[in-house]
């Protein structure tokens, strides 16, 4: 017998739960869960059955359910939140325990993750969790199966602002949380920047404990609110700033690679890693604070380092063809994508190609910005459909042009007001040059436009999708990976 909260979820013997207040839609998922096979309901509202139990708070009984069934957890609790770096940062943490040889268990935004083969079989019965934070009760039996099942002393999971707000991490003795950053994004949820900031912080003045450790990103505006609010007695900082617990000293790039050095306890450490970007350090030395938190030795952690490498779809490097260089990245914030473009043009000999859409029925505000910021960065962007759901895709891309040409208009009302070069003036008016895009709503096509434009030393990135091998149309989900349709093109 599970506990489920989502009755379409109930398979023969479950027990479900039924958190919906408006009794009309209670009765509803009552009614499927009762005919999928649950051999017991709880809830809040009449309903004749005899497998349906009415009580005062569905959600005490819940609690009192879980703390029950799932009584055994890792003692290592560990979690992530942040606008963008969550799935990196905890990732890191899962790829360095296991090149230590520790049993572990990672459940985020690219799935389910085990330290070993044998572990992989007890999972197979969440395979089709989604959600970047499970429901409560898939959070509690994943963690239960970690450790009963699997030995795990360490479990890491990704806290997004929609399971902060919905509760989804309650009754669990987090030992360390990771915070990263604060950009836009999720207001087409929380509303205001402010609801999804306070989102985020609950999981430090909400859903900490006295003796569970708090590691901040120093550089972060709201650090030294979160510092203040927190309920979390042990705090460790990280970033640039000599203030920071651990200090990134120097970050020097080496082709897809990167040399770094921290300072910890008075102490310098240097170390090589496969990774792209400098976003990426700062994920992997909050993954490393995180584990410190746990006892971990920092002299444990350096010589596993250069064995690590990046979660699928985070700045991923996918192949070459013809000396031009095709990656794959997961942003989808303006942050993110305009972090992502920086460091890769950095590394582009010759031209930068960006290919990104906006997703359907998510954010709005953030598609004009997306695209100035594309544009600001990339020598070619080309605009495609990113899960359009049921929203138009056509306007979405309307809407993401709107903040190309506003700033092109901008660019050129400066131009036209100095004493400048009417070949600088041509270049702004046309589009073939620097600042210049075009749109190409299937994907695909998008891809193979990117493939047959690229020439030698010339960077092509795929944003917005990353790990997700689905494309949403209407209510409609078609296979489509980034990486599949690139290594295609590639291996022809």
């Amino acid at each position: 017998m599970s506990i489920k909260l989502n009755s379409q979820k109930v398979t023969d013997g479950d027990k479900f739960f039924c958190l919906e207040k408006n009794p009309i839609k209670a009765k509803l998922y009552i009614e499927n869960a009762i005919k999928n096979g649950a051999e017991e309901v709880i809830t809040e509202i009449d309903f004749n059955d005899s497998t349906v139990k009415k009580v005062k708070d569905v959600s005490l009984e819940l609690k009192n359910e879980i703390k029950k069934k799932y009584s055994e957890k890792p003692k290592n609790i560990l979690t992530v939140t942040g606008t963008n770096g969550k799935t990196s940062t905890a990732y890191f943490i899962f790829e360095i325990l296991k090149n230590m040889g520790i049993n572990c268990f990672y459940v985020g935004t690219i799935g389910i993750f085990v330290s070993n083969d044998s572990m992989k079989d007890h999972f197979d019965c969440f395979k089709n969790e989604s959600l970047t934070t499970p429901d409560i009760a898939s959070l509690h039996s994943m963690l239960n199966t970690a450790k009963t099942k699997c030995g795990c002393d360490f479990a890491i999971f990704e806290s997004s602002s929609h399971g902060l707000a919905q509760d989804r991490i309650d009754f669990l003795d987090i030992k360390a949380a990771g915070y990263t950053n604060l950009t836009q994004d999720h207001f087409d949820y929380h509303k205001t920047e402010k609801d999804y900031y306070l989102a985020k912080r609950r999981l430090f003045d909400h859903f900490l404990k006295p003796e569970s450790t708090a590691v901040l990103n120093l550089n972060d505006s709201k650090t030294k609110d979160i510092i203040y609010t927190t309920k979390a007695k042990n705090i460790i900082t990280y970033g640039s700033d000599q203030d920071s617990d651990i200090q990134i000293v120097n970050i020097e790039k080496d082709g897809i690679a990167q040399q770094a050095e921290i300072k910890y306890q008075g102490k310098n450490y240097k170390f090589k890693v496969n990774l792209i970007g400098e976003f990426q350090i700062y994920n992997l030395v909050c993954s490393i604070g995180l584990l410190l938190s746990c006892g971990v030795l920092m002299d444990e952690i350096i010589p596993v380092l250069p064995k690590i490498s990046s979660p699928i779809g985070r700045l991923e490097y996918v192949g070459e063809k013809n000396g031009a260089r095709f990656f794959v990245d997961f942003s989808h914030t303006p942050d993110g994508l305009e972090k992502a473009l920086k460091e890769l043009r950095i590394i582009a000999k010759k031209k930068l190609i960006c290919i990104f859409g906006c997703g359907g029925d998510r954010d709005p505000i953030k598609r004009p910005q997306m695209g100035e910021v594309s544009t600001s960065v990339a020598n070619l962007t080309i605009v495609t459909d990113d899960n359009p759901r049921s929203e138009d895709p056509e306007k979405i891309r309307e809407e993401i042009i709107a903040g190309i040409v506003a700033k092109k208009q901008k660019s050129l009302s400066i131009i036209k007001n100095t004493h400048v070069q009417k070949v600088m003036l041509f270049a702004m008016e046309n589009d073939d040059f620097f600042g210049n895009f075009c749109e190409i709503g299937d994907r695909a096509a998008a891809i193979k436009y990117a493939f047959e434009y690229a020439k030698e030393g010339d960077i092509v990135v795929v944003c917005g999708k990353g790990h997700e091998n689905y494309q949403i149309v209407g209510d409609k989900i078609f296979d489509f990976s980034d990486q599949s349709e690139i290594l295609k093109l590639i291996n022809v």
